[in-house]
């Protein structure tokens, strides 16, 4: 996220406000969260991870440590574009994992367990 660097869902959400600035379609009920990093701390965590690498093919990730909420990113662009009275339409999109996220880790490690000599 940054300057000229911009994530799927704030672009769609942003779009959708510039051709109805009235109502805005929300996939879900607003509640999933996401977690972005700034472009500028992106950069400096590969420079420092390239620093720390013991080996040319470490593996680091780089995150941040909070989220926000796709309702929180749509209140931001309304209150940014200084739009007033948008009503948010929060519609289902018919889709949900069959697995959690401690079951997809578990069935990973198995995997690793299984198939990693």
């Amino acid at each position: 996220m940054g300057p000229k660097l911009v994530a799927r869902v704030v672009y769609d959400l942003f779009m959708k406000l510039k051709k109805n600035p009235n109502e805005l379609e929300i996939f879900g009920d607003g509640s999933q969260t996401r977690g972005f990093v700034h472009v500028f701390d992106c950069v400096e965590g590969i420079l420092v991870a390239k620093k720390a690498a013991a080996k040319p093919y470490d593996v680091f990730n780089i995150g941040s440590d909070d989220a926000i909420t796709i309702k929180e990113i749509a209140d931001l662009l309304v209150e940014m574009m200084q739009l007033k009275n948008v009503k948010y339409k929060f519609t289902k999109y018919g889709w949900h994992p069959r697995f959690t996220s401690r079951q997809a880790v578990i069935d990973s490690i198995n995997w690793l367990i299984e198939n990693v000599k």
